[in-house]
């Protein structure tokens, strides 16, 4: 497997890059299958993949799941034939032995601009795209605001742009709690744009704009101020743990003057902790990566990656304190995968690492992540992204409520939407 760094190193910097989301259903056709067909079926279903583009290069891979890369793209105009390629390689069936199984699957694919890869949300756009598939339609490409015509979306961007000239970058902080309990033990802090006519923005819209017209770094460096601002009045509130999460590039915390922002984050303090979620890992070097990793430890600030982007034996080397397991793995856990990750969030435990389960909608989706383990849970089903003043109450609370220790502070879990308490 390569990481899409790699990929641009070795294969060019410019053009678009389509990254690919692959999701076989593993609770279908195959989950009465042997140990040995369910490999064979795993072997051919990547060199089906691997027969859509000779560029296609494989990031990622599980029973559950592959993500890829395509790099070197022209233009848009190759996403179609792509999406056709993918479609028909899913489609058809597959001979195990004496038998022909078609295993239904669902791919995404997003495309990226390579020298700015923004692989999060490139992610996310492919996951959209795989829910927005139909039946009769194995694959999809995501395009943002496809409801709009060109125009429109040519107005839109201006609009964005002038927002991001305003300073009307918001920040929302969202509860992670401890599975069980629903008590509150840190927020992760979630960039948001205001706009006049849609609200609030996700980061996966405004900021392929902001890097388009160099406004990556203020943009950052806004969001930090409002965040350090936030944990000094919460460090002088609280009287219990609470870790303040942001996410960093493995690229902006190698970069010292983005991290100049960060180091007002770095004081120390016996309650409230500050972490980073290392983003985009899976487009870095392991040994920048591993670097990133140092460059945190020095500050005295807590890391965290996401599993699918960072190998189990890095996490041990690195000392990383937490991992996230996303929505692609939690919402798909069956009798095999939620064996393999429980056993996956115990080895975690002996590194001394801290799971988090993301992606948390509904009960459906908790059950598994208990039965897993999972230390922390963070979703919808507990609270969606909400301002500081809110957290405030929220934490006025949690102060209140551990002098009865019979009532822990939790977060409210409402039917629609979900919220929380005051």
């Amino acid at each position: 497997m390569e990481s899409l760094e790699h990929i641009i190193a070795h294969e060019g910097d410019q053009g678009l890059v389509a990254v690919l989301v692959v999701r076989p259903d593993v609770t279908g056709t195959l989950k009465d299958t042997d140990d040995a067909d369910f490999i064979s079926w795993a072997g051919e279903f990547e060199q089906r993949l691997s027969h859509v583009d000779g560029r296609l290069r494989l990031a990622f891979r599980s029973a559950e799941e592959a993500i890829g890369f395509v790099p070197g793209l022209s233009s848009r105009r190759e996403i179609a034939p792509l999406v056709e390629r993918l479609a028909a390689a899913l489609d058809a069936p597959m001979v195990l032995g004496s038998a022909e199984i078609s295993v239904d699957s669902r791919a995404g694919i997003a495309v990226v601009d390579a020298t700015n890869p923004g692989l999060t949300e490139a992610l996310e756009a492919a996951d959209l795209a795989i829910t927005q598939t139909q039946p009769d339609h194995k694959a999809r490409s995501f395009r943002p605001f496809r409801r709009l015509q060109r125009d429109r979306w040519d107005a839109l961007e201006a609009r964005i742009r002038a927002d991001l000239e305003s300073g009307d970058v918001m920040v929302r902080y969202q509860p992670i709690v401890e599975l069980g309990s629903g008590a509150v033990q840190g927020v992760e802090a979630l960039a948001r744009l205001r706009d006049g006519r849609h609200g609030e923005l996700s980061p996966g819209v405004f900021l392929p704009v902001a890097a388009r017209h160099g406004l990556m770094s203020s943009v950052g460096a806004g969001v930090l101020t409002r965040v350090g601002e936030d944990v000094k009045r919460w460090r002088d509130q609280v009287d219990a743990p609470l870790a303040v999460w942001i996410n960093l590039s493995v690229r902006e915390v190698l970069d010292p003057q983005a991290m100049s922002s960060v180091d007002q984050l770095t004081d120390p303090h016996p309650l409230v902790s500050v972490g980073v979620e290392l983003t985009d890992t899976a487009l870095a070097s392991a040994d920048d990566v591993g670097r990133a990793r140092f460059e945190l430890a020095d500050r005295k600030l807590l890391a965290a990656v996401d599993y699918h982007a960072v190998p189990l034996t890095e996490v041990a080397r690195r000392g990383f304190d937490a991992v996230k397991l996303d929505r692609r793995v939690i919402r798909h856990l069956d009798a095999r995968s939620g064996e393999a990750t429980r056993s996956l969030v115990a080895m975690l435990h002996a590194l001394d690492v801290t799971v988090t389960a993301e992606g948390i909608e509904t009960e459906a989706h908790l059950r598994p992540a208990i039965a897993a383990n999972c230390d922390h849970g963070q979703g919808f089903y507990f609270a969606r992204p909400t301002d500081s003043e809110t957290i405030d109450r929220l934490l006025g609370t949690r102060q209140r409520s551990e002098t009865r220790p019979t009532e822990p502070a939790t977060v409210a879990r409402d039917a629609d939407p979900p919220g929380v308490t005051g």
